[in-house]
C-alpha cells in the first residue's frame, strides 16, 4: 500500500513534489521525537482528544 501511494504521488505531483512530502514527514517526525525524548508532557486537550487512539496503540506504554 505504501508503494503505491509513493507512485501514485510520483505519478501525479512528479519528482519534486515526492520529496518534498517525505521532507515534510521527516521533518514532523523529528519533531516530535525530540519532544518525546525531553520529557514535554502532552497537554491537557491533546490528552483528552487523543485517549482512545492511545489505548488502541498502546502508545502510553512507551512512557513507563
Amino acid at each position: 500500500m505504501l508503494e503505491e501511494a509513493r507512485a501514485a504521488v510520483r505519478r501525479d505531483l512528479g519528482d519534486a513534489a515526492f520529496v518534498d512530502a517525505c521532507a515534510a514527514v521527516a521533518s514532523f517526525d523529528a519533531v516530535v521525537t525530540l519532544a518525546d525524548g525531553s520529557g514535554i508532557p502532552i497537554e491537557g486537550w491533546k490528552e483528552e482528544r487523543t485517549r482512545d487512539i492511545r489505548r488502541v496503540l498502546a502508545i502510553d506504554a512507551y512512557r513507563e
